[in-house]
This record gives C-alpha cells, structure tokens and sequence, in this order.
C-alpha cells in the first residue's frame, strides 16, 4: 500500500484552510451554492460508492439485520430530534421584532451616526426579514452532521488502514475535496455566529475527523470480530450523510438564491456524485 499520504492529516488541513478562507475572502452566494451542491454530491457519492455496498456484502443473520436496522433508527432519529429542539429559523422573529422595537424607540436623528445607520438599520431589518437566517439561532443539527461526517470518515479510514487496505491518494483527493467543501459551508454558517463558538466548531470538524480515525484504528479488531457492530456503525453513518446532503446542503444551498434554479450550480452536485465514482473506478 502507499502510506505516504495520510488522508486525515490532508483533510484536516483542507478543512481549515477552507473554514479561513470565509472569513478572508467574501464568497458570492452563487459559488457558494455551487460549493454545496458539489459537497452534497461528494457525500451522497460516498454513500452509495463506500457504504451502501459494505452493508450490502453483510451476511443476513439476525444480529447484523438487527444492526443495520436499528443504526440507521439511531442515526434518523438524532438528527430528527435535534432538529426538533434546536429550530434554526424559528427565533429569529423574535430578533427582527426586538430590532423593530429598539429602532422604533429611537428618534430618527438620534441615531448614532446620523442618517447613515438609520439607512443602515432599515437595510439590515429589511435584510431580516427577507432571510429569517441572516442572525439565525445556532444551527445545532447541522454542526452535528457535519461532526458526524467527518468522525465517519475518520473511522472509515481508520477501519480500512486497519485492514490493511491501502487508504492511499484516491482516498485522501476525495476526502480533501469533500472536507474542503464542507468546511467552506459549515464555515459560511458560521460567519453568522459570534466568533468564539464559532472556532470551537470550525476547530471541531477537523478535530472529529482525527479522532474518528483514532478510533477506526482502536476499534478495528472488536469490529473484526463484531461483524454487527461494524453494519451498525455504517449504517448510522448513512442515515447523518443522508440528512446532512437532503436537509443541510442542497436547502442550504437553495437559501437566498434569487433565480431558483441556476443551471450551473444544480450541474455541480451530479459533477460531485460523478467524480467521487471515477476517483473509485482509477483507484
């Protein structure tokens, strides 16, 4: 095998330079939609190129129906119940009426700064309310996913190292791109959220990324010998990839966009999907 890349150690990296590169460069909302649909066709290509077929060569005995089954139940309902008590959208209301209030309260030529901030704070209000999401509330199920992704991944390499497959430069360009690409959303989310949560998380991505590999290695000879731990395992991981591309990324990525569907951006998810497949094929 060809162990001179470490593929969490690039992916890691592409997933910080990416997260920094939000906050230096302003990214118009075109590419940036054009980055989601590329990521969430990455994902979903990973799902139905690495996972699917791991569950699908699982020997139908009871334990690993059982755990293929009730992974993907645990995977479903995290992100469903977390959706549930951390609505993304549902708050900012609230804010946008506060600010109505407090701009409301001050006389027209009291404001700091004159007329320029009062034209400043109809922008932003007006901005409010066309995007409920312009100061949303901390997108928890969506940080979830993305940890999930990327402590998936991790394990996925760490598992297949383990075996002693050579998780060598294919796999590392995928995962590059794919953390890459992530990162840029995830951090493009981020932006909205005060600097210092939004570190930690930018920070925790990566961070899951290293430990799922950590882990994938420690855990490789229990999941040997625990076929239905292993199915379990993988079977979580495809019901939060699913989640993180059909209810993050491509809504994400349709959010605020003026045309519905602009023909370029909607091509790159297929491309994602595509490449991931060809990469797969020359490895």
């Amino acid at each position: 095998g060809n162990h001179d890349v470490n593929p969490p150690q690039v992916g890691d990296l592409a997933m910080l330079v990416m997260s920094a590169l939000v906050y230096v460069v302003h990214v118009p909302k075109v590419m940036m939609s054009a980055f989601q649909h590329l990521a969430a066709g990455i994902v979903l290509s990973a799902v139905a190129v690495e996972l699917v077929p791991i569950i699908n060569e699982a020997p139908a005995d009871l334990a690993n129906v059982v755990g293929i089954v009730s992974g993907f139940a645990a995977g479903v309902a995290l992100f469903l119940v977390l959706a549930k008590l951390f609505p993304e959208g549902d708050d900012d209301g609230a804010g946008a009426a506060d600010d109505r209030r407090s701009s409301a309260l001050l006389p027209e030529g009291r404001k700091s700064g004159g007329g320029r901030t009062s034209l400043g704070s109809k922008i932003a209000f007006a901005e409010k309310s066309i995007s409920a999401r312009k100061a949303p509330a901390f997108p928890v199920a969506f940080t979830v996913a993305v940890l999930v992704d990327s402590g998936v991944d991790g394990l996925l390499i760490g598992l297949s190292s383990a075996a002693g497959a050579s998780a060598g430069f294919v796999m590392a360009v995928a995962l590059t791109i794919e953390m890459g690409f992530l990162a840029l959303t995830l951090a493009a989310v981020m932006r909205r959220q005060p600097l210092c949560s939004a570190a930690l998380v930018l920070l925790g991505a990566p961070a899951a990324l290293a430990a799922g590999a950590g882990v994938g290695a420690a855990v490789a000879a229990a999941v040997a010998s625990s076929p239905a731990l292993h199915t379990a395992l993988v079977s979580f991981g495809i019901a939060a990839l699913l989640y993180l591309v059909t209810e993050e990324l491509l809504l994400e990525a349709h959010e605020g966009q003026e045309e519905e569907h602009v023909w370029y951006v909607d091509l790159c998810f297929f491309l994602g999907f595509m490449s991931a497949f060809l990469l797969e094929k020359l490895s």
